[in-house]
Formats: structure tokens, C-alpha cells, sequence
């Protein structure tokens, strides 16, 4: 059993000066207001939520590169509508493309995917067979290739940039059952609404599978396949005047999958006083867990200076367990390899309008990183 921790200490500080591109304006349909605000209350926060919302915009440009977006009429048009997995959704940008076990590839590139949650780095997950994010949570996703702009740091083959769902003032609120062949079962709820000068949005969903990785055989049905999928996401923000507002994202998955067998294969090795077990009853499995916390404070201090402070976390792990006497008879080596990770960090973002022809951006970020492996291995003499 042997355990490597790993820091990394990770600064990066921008700047650059680039011509202003208008962004288009989007409009949102309304939904009744919670009866704790009248109006006119409603009214004066929608209109300071979009006024920061078209600030913080215009913190990452998307100068130089190629942006693919798609709102959540775009994301109701799927066959799925909301329960459409997220790697299904960037999947329709082109120059995506997706192997086998369900990782992402953006224009030949692999595992070099940089996921935005209103503006701010979420740092990168351990991700085996499942998704970490959720697609319900989001209202627009954009996928951004190219030549990127300095803003953007680490992990550029691809930016996932998504804006969530929770910053209307709106009361909203869904239950949606999904169920398929192979099993699949998939229960989802989410809710939102404001009250006084706070607004929030809360999501959830639970999914089991029969077929969670991929069949390994040419059989309808696979073996010892089986997955169990939760993940969770909140939104709250409070406006504290008509310039500035407070926020906080979380959000969790917790993945398990069954690994899938293979039958009437021969073991390689014997083991002393064990008969050879059957390979169609192996039980190996994968744990994959992830939880990040976002805390952001956004202002615009006029029409010409803006900025945007977030602290976030992250933790994450994958944890297999193998088949103590399958995987030994079979593979010669029978390992529990369990992996970790811990992100803490601050990012700023911050741009100043010049004139109507130029802005100046510029920003840093800061990450400490903790890594870990864990294994433990049983193998022949």
C-alpha cells in the first residue's frame, strides 16, 4: 500500500487590450413572481440581475475564437430535452467527437476540456465512465475552439462555458421521470424562486442503468453492467444594491459502475485451494465521486469598470475494486487503486471600457492542488 501526495501551485495573471463586439441581448419569458415581492420589486431585480449578467459577459471575450452556443431552446430540442447528458449536448458542436467509454475529444485533442460555471474555472475532474455536471442546471452552454484569448489559461483544446439556470427572479419548478430499454430509469426535480433580493435555483436527479459502461459482447443484454448515477446543483445569489450582488454554486455526483463481464473466458493462473470462478460472475467496480463550492461577489462599478471575485473548491476521487479472486486468476494482479484530488483557489476577472473601440481586461488565479493514489495490490509470488 503506498500513498503520493502531490502539490501543485498553479498562478496565472492576465491582461490584454482588445476591440469591444457588441453581444446580442436575450430575452426571457416571465413567470408569476413569488408573492414576497410586488411588481414593481420584481421588476427593478430582473433589471439589475441582466445589467450584471451583460457585466459579467463581457469579463471572457471570445475574440479569435469559434463559439458554438446553445440556449435552452437548443437544449429542449434534443430528444431528451434537459435530461440529455451533457457530453451528448457539446457533442452536437462540431469537432466533437466521443469514444467509447463516454470522454469527450474536441478536434482530435483528448481530456484537455476546460468547464465554466458563470464565468469561473471549475477545476478539472476525475471523471472515469460518468459525467460530473448536469445538463438541467444549465441555460446556455457555449463551446469555444480556436484560437483563444490569454483569459482563458489552462485546458484550451475546449472551453465548456455555461451559464445556469436561477438569476430570473422567476418561481420554476419540474419533476420528470425518463425510463428506456437496458433498464434505464432516470428521476429528476428541480426548483426555483426569489425572495426579497434573493433568488435561488436547486436541482437533482438519480439515474440506474443496465448498461452503464459499454456491452463487451455482441449480446442485447450485458453482464454485470449495472450503473447508479446522483448528482445535485444549487444556485443562490443576493443582490446587495442595483451595482453588485453575492453568490454561491454547489454542486455533487456520485457515480458507481459495475464493471461488465465476459463469458467463457479460461483463467490464466490457478490459485491454491480455489476453484476457477466463472468469469460471467466477477465483481469488480468503480466509485467515482466529485463535489465542487463556488463563492463569487460581482460588481459593476459603472458603465466602464467591471469585475467578478470567486473562492471555489473541489474534491474528487475514483476508488476501484476488483474481484479479489477473478481478477487475480485472470489478470495476475488483483489491485484496489483508489485516486483523489483537492482544488482551492481564487479567480479574478476584471475589464475597463476604454472608449467604444477598445477595453482593457485583465485578472489572476491562483490554485493549490493535493493529490493522492492509494493502492493496494495482490499478486503471485
Amino acid at each position: 500500500m503506498k500513498f503520493f501526495p502531490k502539490h501543485y501551485l498553479a498562478v496565472v495573471i492576465i491582461a490584454a487590450c482588445q476591440p469591444v463586439f457588441a453581444d446580442p441581448v436575450f430575452t426571457k419569458n416571465m413567470q408569476p413572481p413569488d408573492e414576497t415581492l410586488d411588481a414593481n420589486g420584481i421588476e427593478t431585480l430582473l433589471v439589475t440581475a441582466q445589467k450584471l449578467d451583460q457585466a459579467r459577459s463581457q469579463l471572457m471575450p471570445e475574440t479569435g475564437s469559434t463559439v458554438y452556443r446553445f440556449d435552452s431552446n437548443d437544449i429542449q430540442a434534443l430528444p431528451l430535452g434537459d435530461d440529455t447528458p451533457i457530453n451528448q449536448v457539446i457533442l452536437q458542436a462540431p469537432g466533437v467527437v466521443q469514444d467509447s467509454y463516454g470522454q469527450l475529444h474536441v478536434r482530435g485533442d483528448h481530456a484537455n476540456l476546460q468547464y465554466r460555471i458563470n464565468e469561473v474555472i471549475i477545476p478539472e475532474a476525475m471523471n472515469g465512465f460518468g459525467q460530473s455536471l448536469d445538463t438541467r442546471f444549465a441555460d446556455q452552454i457555449n463551446v469555444l475552439t480556436g484560437a483563444l484569448p490569454a483569459q482563458y489559461g489552462y485546458r484550451t483544446a475546449g472551453i465548456v462555458d455555461i451559464h445556469t439556470k436561477g438569476v430570473e427572479f422567476a418561481r420554476t419548478g419540474d419533476l420528470s421521470l425518463v425510463a428506456g430499454s437496458n433498464g434505464h430509469q432516470e428521476e429528476s426535480a428541480d426548483i426555483g424562486g426569489a425572495t426579497q433580493n434573493w433568488n435561488y435555483f436547486l436541482s437533482g436527479s438519480h439515474l440506474s442503468d443496465d448498461m452503464g459502461i459499454e456491452n463487451p459482447t455482441a449480446e442485447r443484454n450485458a453482464l454485470h453492467d449495472h450503473t447508479n448515477q446522483t448528482k445535485s446543483f444549487g444556485y443562490l445569489s443576493r443582490i446587495l444594491d442595483e451595482s453588485s450582488r453575492v453568490s454561491f454554486m454547489f454542486g455533487t455526483s456520485n457515480n458507481s459502475f459495475q464493471i461488465p463481464n465476459v463469458p467463457g473466458q479460461i483463467p490464466t493462473y490457478s490459485l491454491a485451494g480455489t476453484p476457477a470462478p466463472d468469469s460471467t460472475a466477477l465483481n469488480a467496480k468503480q466509485n467515482e465521486n466529485n463535489q465542487f463550492e463556488v463563492l463569487s461577489y460581482q460588481a459593476s462599478v459603472n458603465d466602464k469598470f467591471n469585475y467578478q471575485l470567486s473562492l471555489f473548491h473541489r474534491t474528487t476521487d475514483v476508488h476501484y475494486y476488483p474481484d479479489p479472486v477473478g481478477d487475480l486468476v485472470f489478470n495476475g494482479v488483483a489491485a484496489s487503486i483508489f485516486r483523489q484530488a483537492e482544488s482551492a483557489g481564487i479567480q479574478a476577472d476584471s475589464s475597463y471600457k476604454i472608449n467604444d473601440a477598445h477595453t482593457i481586461r485583465g485578472g489572476f488565479f491562483i490554485a493549490h492542488e493535493t493529490f493522492g493514489a492509494n493502492s493496494s495490490s495482490v499478486v503471485f509470488p
